[in-house]
């Protein structure tokens, strides 16, 4: 499809919406005026502003607190129900810490054969223990679900969710009598494990 002079002239004429003719050698205020008024955002229909009744209102997004990393909106919760639940609950919180622990053979020590590194992306387990001082044993019950670790007792409430997948059947739990700490071994349940390991 070939174009010829008088095409560009009517696509000339559609583009500055009927105006006076811009010839594109020139530099007169009229070439610049048109140019300014058709963009991008001059497609499809005009954009209304205010509340549509021709009011106008503050539509202003709330300021972002420069220290927040995430704004609240972007944080998704894993089960809203139990995290509900949760605030409304006035048993204490436990105190708690988490580490990873990775399997290390004498071939990863002396021979260094084995593909592991130090970073966490290396570790086979995640270990969360949880102090829970002046509790029984046999009160405390302890779910493990893929994306979170909940614990309940009648002192405590705990609900951690995990940074990583895990495999619900693969950990296991020890209780101290002693020091009165949990220690759960989570076994991680990532999509390249198998690459890792």
């Amino acid at each position: 499809m070939d174009f010829g002079f008088g095409d560009i002239r009517e696509l000339a004429k559609l583009l500055n919406n009927g105006e006076a003719e811009y010839d594109s050698d020139s530099d007169d205020e009229t070439g610049k005026k048109t140019s300014a008024k058709i963009g991008p955002g001059s497609v499809g229909p005009p954009k209304q502003t205010g509340d549509g009744q021709g009011n106008q209102s503050d539509n202003k997004a709330p300021e972002k607190n420069p220290k927040e990393i995430w704004d609240q909106q972007e944080i998704n919760t894993v089960s809203n129900v139990i995290t509900r639940s949760i605030e409304h609950d006035p048993r204490q919180r436990p105190t708690f810490e988490t580490f990873y622990r990775q399997a290390v053979s004498t071939e990863d020590v002396y021979l260094q054969m084995g593909m592991k590194t130090p970073c966490t992306a290396s570790c086979e387990n995640l270990v969360v223990v949880i102090n829970l001082p002046g509790e029984n044993f046999q009160q405390v019950k302890l779910d493990i679900k893929p994306d979170f670790v909940f614990l309940r007792s009648p002192k405590y409430i705990f609900r951690f969710p995990t940074p990583h997948p895990v495999d619900p059947n693969g950990g296991n739990a020890k209780w101290d009598q002693d020091e009165e700490k949990l220690t759960v071994t989570l076994k991680l349940a990532r999509e390249y494990d198998a690459l890792n390991f």
